[in-house]
């Protein structure tokens, strides 16, 4: 029998008896390795409920490592008074264990912000990394950043850090316009080391403003400009 899912998946696997026994018949379930848990440690059938399936679950877990699909298996040891059933040869329900991780980084997908504000970039990694994981953040003088790095371990890896994105305000009207705000990946951790990280296209939204003033003394219209 084979089984296959993922991590923090499931399989349900059925045991039932082929004939009554003599006496009772408990089995145990055994993992071959820790890739898996069981929600069982013994599965009894007796002369009056042999016939009837017993269920428990094989779950995979789920270990945020990248390691890719790996076999595991449940094995069975049957031990009884009847000995038909005692040290029964019941075989082995063979599981395929795919990953549900990937090498990766987050960041916020866009930000808007006015001219002299200031947000939240939330950087983290996808999987916990081998080694130490440092992400630095670049851009243009209309923008500035603060730290200009973060570094991710295999204990925080998981855990948003947070960078203030503050707009410059010029006192210029020069419109809303966008930057780009870069992110680096530099680690020992070749999966991590120079890996792909999205861009920011972070908008700035001009707060300033040319204004007409349009006065009348004495009979004369004096137009002037402020802003």
């Amino acid at each position: 029998t084979n089984r296959t899912f993922y991590e923090d998946q499931f399989a349900n696997i059925g045991l039932v008896l082929t004939s009554q026994p003599t006496g009772d018949v408990v089995i145990t379930p055994v993992r071959t390795n820790d890739e898996i848990t069981l929600s069982v440690s013994t599965v009894t059938f007796t002369s009056a409920n042999w016939y009837t399936p017993q269920y428990f679950n094989a779950v995979g877990v789920d270990d945020a490592i990248v390691q890719g699909s790996r076999p595991t298996a449940v094995v069975f040891n049957a031990v009884s008074s009847d000995n038909t059933y005692n040290n029964y040869n019941i075989g082995q329900v063979s599981i395929t264990l795919n990953d549900n991780d990937n090498y990766g980084v987050t960041v916020t997908p866009s930000i808007s912000i006015n001219e002299g504000a200031s947000q939240n970039d939330n950087i983290r990694l996808t999987s916990q990394p081998d080694n130490d994981v440092t992400i630095t953040l670049s851009t243009n003088s209309q923008i500035s950043i603060s730290p200009s790095s973060v570094t991710f371990t295999s204990l925080n890896w998981n855990v948003n850090q947070q960078v203030s994105i503050t707009a410059t305000h010029d006192f210029i009207q020069n419109g809303n316009r966008v930057v780009d705000l870069t992110h680096t990946a530099t680690s020992v951790d070749t999966n991590y080391n120079g890996i792909s990280v999205s861009n920011i296209a972070v908008t700035i939204v001009d707060i300033d403003a040319s204004n007409v003033v349009v006065a009348e003394t004495s009979g004369d219209t004096l137009i002037s400009e402020a802003g």
